[in-house]
């Protein structure tokens, strides 16, 4: 692939797995902040571990 083939990203997937762990809200609440105000770009979050991945079972994460 060349440099005109390429295109930015603009979208960011949020996958968590093992239940909850201390912390993990404020994690996944910092990367939703920062990808949305500082980099303008979608930041989503997917359902049931990688079933929701490979089931595009997701949901688009606001601050």
């Amino acid at each position: 692939m060349n440099e005109s083939e390429r295109r930015p990203i603009r979208s960011i997937g949020v996958l968590t797995g093992g239940g909850d762990c201390p912390g993990l809200n404020a994690v996944i609440r910092g990367v939703v902040r920062a990808g949305v105000n500082r980099l303008g770009h979608e930041i989503v979050g997917f359902r049931y571990g990688w079933a929701g991945v490979l089931e595009r079972n997701l949901d688009e994460l606001t601050p």
